[in-house]
C-alpha cells in the first residue's frame, strides 16, 4: 500500500491547485491595485479642477481689481489737475480702496491655486509604494 503523500498524481494536482490559487490572487492584487490607482487618478483630477478653478478666479478679480485701480488713478490725477468738489475726492478713495482688496484677493486665489498644482500633491502617493510605506500612510 503506497502513501499518498508518495503518489505523484496527489502532488501534481496539488501543485496546480497552488498554482491556480497563486493565479487567483496575483489577478486579485492587480484588480485592486488598478481600482486604487483609478481612484487615486479621480481624486488628482478634482483637485487639478479646483487649482484651475482658483486660477481662473484670481485672473478674472486680478483684471477687475486693476481696472478699479486704474480708474481710481486717473480720477486721483484728475482730481490734481482740476478743481473738483469734495464728492467726487470721496469716489476716488473708494475706488483706490475697493481696487486695492480685489487685487489683494486675486493674488490669494491665483497663489493658491498655482501651490495646488505643484507635483507633490498632483502625483499619486498611496499606488506603487511598498505595502509598509501604505500602511503608515493611511
Amino acid at each position: 500500500m503506497t502513501d499518498a503523500s508518495q503518489d505523484p498524481k496527489t502532488h501534481t494536482g496539488s501543485s496546480q491547485l497552488v498554482a491556480s490559487q497563486l493565479l487567483s490572487d496575483l489577478a486579485g492584487l492587480f484588480r485592486a491595485e488598478g481600482t486604487l490607482l483609478r481612484a487615486e487618478f479621480d481624486d488628482r483630477i478634482t483637485q487639478l479642477q479646483a487649482a484651475i478653478a482658483k486660477i481662473a478666479v484670481g485672473i478674472i478679480v486680478c483684471i477687475v481689481g486693476f481696472s478699479v485701480l486704474a480708474n481710481a488713478v486717473v480720477i486721483a490725477v484728475a482730481e490734481i489737475f482740476s478743481d473738483v468738489d469734495a464728492t467726487h475726492d470721496a469716489i476716488g478713495w473708494a475706488s483706490l480702496v475697493v481696487g486695492v482688496l480685489l487685487g489683494l484677493i486675486g493674488v490669494v486665489a491665483l497663489k493658491t491655486g498655482i501651490e495646488d498644482l505643484q507635483p507633490s500633491v498632483i502625483v499619486p502617493a498611496r499606488t506603487g509604494a511598498p505595502v509598509p510605506q501604505r500602511k503608515t500612510a493611511a
